[in-house]
């Protein structure tokens, strides 16, 4: 497992109104000032994100977090077996102030996929805050195919908008996804990667 440090991410206390999927008193606005949410040390490990091989970074604006994937790659075929997983987990510790809850709109995994006649692959993600039930996304996809991966992981309202930490407690976001190949009859190589994972608008609220 690797312990990386990120900066604090400074949050303003004023609250925006939102009435998208019935959200209400949500800001998403990182000025300095306020209450701090104090993110601590990033935690990842698994065969797709070894020590080492993760580059994880705050966004532009502060609201989202970015992590950039060196070896996050699966190759099946030619000789080197029909089948190839692997998998990634992080954990982001988060101190959250009494009385302000933080949320996560959307996650958004990218990558590439090359697949021979009759191969298959699989991309499976979740992200959830511990103690809570995450939503488990999987995306499949099925050869002759060699295209870019995008997957905006992003729960319908009757699965809950936003996934919010709990009110006032200290707690650990956690993503969790893998990558899977199949390959065909013949043995053709089969290739599945995911390059970079972004958690997109963090945003706070107060909460009672």
């Amino acid at each position: 497992m690797k312990n990386i440090m990120i900066l604090s991410l400074a949050l303003s206390l004023g609250c925006n109104s939102a009435t998208a999927d019935g959200v209400d008193n949500v800001n998403n606005k990182n000025e300095i000032g306020g209450e701090t949410i104090r993110l601590g040390e990033i935690v990842y490990g698994g065969n797709g994100c070894p020590e080492g091989t993760v580059v994880i970074e705050a966004g532009p604006n502060n609201n989202s977090l970015n992590l950039i994937f060196d070896q996050y790659k699966v190759v099946a075929g030619l000789g080197g077996g029909r089948v190839a997983r692997k998998s990634c987990s992080l954990a982001m510790p988060i101190g959250v102030p009494k009385g302000l809850q933080i949320g996560i709109l959307s996650a958004e995994f990218k990558g590439f996929v090359s697949l021979p006649k009759n191969a298959t692959g699989r991309v499976t993600t979740e992200y959830f805050a511990a103690g809570d039930k995450g939503i488990v996304r999987i995306d499949g996809y099925m050869g002759t195919l060699g295209e870019e991966i995008n997957i905006l992981h992003e729960p319908t309202e009757e699965e809950g908008a936003i996934v919010w930490t709990p009110c006032g407690e200290d707690t650990n976001i956690r993503m969790n996804s893998s990558i899977l190949v199949n390959t065909n009859e013949t043995d053709e190589e089969a290739i599945l990667s995911l390059d970079q994972a972004s958690l997109i608008q963090l945003v706070i609220r107060e909460c009672s």
